[in-house]
């Protein structure tokens, strides 16, 4: 109890609340970046007419996303 009250006081613990919000937004963004994919590709892979051209397309703003994604989790 003391190392906990002395944390608490030091601050360095970070209240739950504070951790729901910040993991909320977090994955929120992500979300929103993932879900944002459809718009802005949606007139550039209807004229494509090679599936492995649409298949790279695809594949390199899914990893895009899941890289921003990591690398904001590193900065943190």
């Amino acid at each position: 109890m003391a190392k906990i009250d002395y944390d608490e006081r030091s601050d360095n613990l970070v209240s739950r609340q504070e951790m729901e919000v910040a993991a909320f937004n977090k994955y929120r963004t992500f979300r929103d970046n993932i879900l944002n994919i459809a718009d802005r590709l949606s007139a550039v892979l209807a004229a494509e007419i090679d599936p492995a051209n649409v298949h790279d397309i695809l594949s390199t703003e899914l990893r895009k996303a899941l890289q921003e994604d990591n690398d904001g989790a590193e900065r943190r």
